[in-house]
């Protein structure tokens, strides 16, 4: 079976959260902090938890408190969770072959779990019972959670783990309890005459652990796990006894070893969860809940987790993960992403990514979005950084024009990229590294205090720079400079700018500039540009000779970079 789709109900910060539909491998839920992703994962989780009933639902804790008064009769029938998995062709056959072909009447199982902590099975709108019930039970997936609190501890008693239940210990205990199961001694006498044949059993799981690490973990490769044991009684505040099990990394860069609770979150996480979920591996029907993942990542290791999350998990497991770093959020596969945010009269909402209704939810998905395309564009030699998207109209309008009349326009291997103007240059730089290898369009000369300063700076390369001021002979020249004065102030007067006279046109600067001194107003570029593009079947005959020389001489010497 794969989970399909959820409701939420009645819980926390949820009124309802809608009907939330999950990919087959990977679901993406993104949100700000405070808009209940942990609380919708918390209660999906309870649909049929991994080792039992889980911690249940509890009225007072979970029950949203404004509607308790109003509801207290009826909250014990409550369901706040109501989970719907699709049964599989081996699902199928199980039923079929135990209690004949027509013993189910779909392929759907929704599954409930009430308040009161009773779970009902359900096909269609009838419940199940009986030995289908049982069945279909023992066939249901299993839900995993694992969050920040799961982090395996530094030092932890390990009598403690061995005679304490599992559902009664912390979830870090419980990681702690699942590498000494993957050591094969989670039910070993330890004493100090057994020490190397302990210890032996435990450094052998810890390279299992540390060698899948560090296959994703590109941040520090001179890192190595080490379990030892420690059978002094101090140190554990009245958690146990002696021994304990002490968790170390050492550096061997600065040959230092220090425990593991005191490394970066973002490392003891990562070690935490796959020591946690080595055991499980390949235990069939398993549904992996990650609260915030990677939180205490580098952009760079949040890459590595996604990485590890479709080769290493997807493959064989459902993935649902909560997340508001854009760096979690992966780009070529937007249709993972479920946007949660808590809206005002409404609760927390889960929907797809385009049905957010805020700005701030989305921000992780738009933010993951500009990185790929800036990582897809390069900004490599055949891009051409522009100062805006009307230089971008300017130059597709004019080159496809040219091209028509059999002349050279822009060749076809450029890729203009809009960057703001040069105040965007060092950011670019700083995302995709610098000098930057892209051509840049200047509206100044190379010899300008703020192109040297860049070209110093190592942002820019001076040979990949070329300004328009060569081409019109002015001090300073955007793309509007290369058309006639008199046209450009046609289109302003088309776009409600008004009739300007030349005249007040008089003096030094670009056509803009110049325009914006007569006006006392900051010009709207885009305005005119978007003219020129709906009208350039009419407009284009009416350019002039000139212009169309200073476009082809632009598009020439473009490609002589």
């Amino acid at each position: 079976m794969i989970l399909k789709t959820a409701v939420v109900r009645k819980f926390r910060s949820i009124e309802n959260s809608g009907t939330v539909r999950f990919e087959p491998d990977v679901t993406c839920l993104v949100g700000k902090n405070e808009s209940g992703k942990t609380a919708f994962l918390e209660a999906l989780h309870q649909a049929n938890p991994l080792g039992g009933p889980g911690r249940g639902f509890d009225e007072l804790r979970d029950y949203p408190r404004r509607l308790r008064g109003r509801d207290r009769a009826q909250i014990a029938q409550t369901t706040p969770i109501s989970a719907t998995f699709e049964l599989g062709d081996a699902d199928l056959e199980a039923v079929a072959q135990r209690l004949g072909p027509d013993a189910l009447g779909a392929k759907e199982l929704t599954v409930e779990r009430d308040y009161a902590g009773r779970q009902r099975l359900l096909v269609g709108d009838q419940e199940v019972a009986g030995d289908l019930a049982s069945l279909l039970g023992s066939q249901l997936p299993r839900l995993l959670y694992f969050d920040g609190y799961s982090a395996l501890p530094g030092r932890v008693s390990i009598p403690r783990l061995q005679a304490t239940a599992e559902d009664a210990l912390q979830p870090g205990e419980r990681t702690a309890l699942a590498l000494l199961r993957l050591a094969g001694v989670a039910a070993d006498d330890f004493v100090e005459s057994e020490y190397e044949v302990r210890k032996a059993a435990l450094e052998s799981a810890a390279t299992t652990v540390s060698e899948e690490v560090f296959r994703y973990w590109s941040q520090n490769p001179e890192l190595t796990v080490e379990l030892d044991l420690d059978f002094r009684e101090a140190g554990q505040n009245g958690k146990g006894g002696p021994p304990f099990l002490d968790v170390r990394i050492r550096n061997h860069r600065h040959r230092v070893t220090t425990n593991f609770g005191e490394r970066s979150g973002g490392f003891v996480w990562f070690f935490s969860f796959v020591a946690a979920f080595s055991e499980l591996r390949d235990t069939e029907g398993l549904v992996l809940l990650l609260d915030e993942p990677g939180l205490g990542l580098h952009a760079a290791g949040q890459a590595d987790l996604l990485r590890y999350l479709d080769e290493q998990l997807a493959g064989g497991h459902q993935v649902v993960y909560t997340t508001h770093s854009p760096f979690m959020v992966d780009a070529n596969r937007p249709h993972r992403v479920r946007t949660v945010e808590d809206v005002q009269g409404e609760g927390t909402r889960v929907r797809d990514g385009a049905g957010a209704a805020g700005r701030d939810t989305v921000l992780p998905l738009s933010g993951a979005l500009a990185v790929s395309l800036l990582e897809g564009l390069g900004a490599g030699p055949r891009t051409l950084l522009v100062g805006g998207v009307p230089d971008l109209v300017y130059l597709e309008v004019m080159s496809g024009y040219l091209r028509e009349g059999g002349r050279r326009g822009l060749d076809p291997a450029w890729r203009v990229l809009p960057t703001g103007g040069l105040g965007g240059l060092p950011v670019l730089a700083a995302l995709l590294g610098a000098p930057l290898e892209a051509a840049v369009l200047l509206e100044v000369g190379a010899g300008h205090p703020s192109i040297l300063a860049l070209a110093e700076q190592g942002v820019v390369l001076p040979e990949r720079l070329l300004a328009l001021t060569e081409l019109t002979g002015q001090s300073e020249a955007g793309l509007e400079d290369l058309f006639d004065d008199a046209f450009y102030l046609h289109l302003l007067a088309a776009t409600g700018t008004g009739e300007l006279d030349p005249e007040e046109l008089a003096g030094e600067g670009s056509i803009v500039r110049r325009v914006e001194r007569a006006t006392g107003t900051a010009l709207d570029r885009y305005r005119p540009a978007r003219y020129f593009l709906n009208q350039q079947q009419r407009l284009l005959p009416a350019i002039g000779r000139e212009p169309l020389h200073r476009f082809a001489r632009l598009f020439a010497t473009l490609d002589e970079l």
